[in-house]
């Protein structure tokens, strides 16, 4: 009897946490957007950015930002 209430609470807690992070991606999103008439802009890439749309040799052009 014990086992199926811990399972049950296992369960629950996974549930809740994938509603959790689910909920924080959809707001996360929603606060992100642009409006209609903004302009684009660069296309940002998670943990990398903008980094790709730097010249080559990147290593030139990073120590030009000192």
């Amino acid at each position: 009897m014990a086992l199926a209430i811990n399972a049950k609470a296992a369960c629950l807690c996974w549930m809740l946490l994938v509603i959790l992070v689910t909920f924080l991606l959809i707001t996360d999103f929603v606060r992100k957007r642009r409006p209609r008439n903004f302009p684009p802009g660069p296309q940002l890439f998670p943990f990398v950015g903008t980094i790709v749309d730097l010249r080559q040799p990147l290593h030139l052009e990073m120590q030009k930002w000192e």
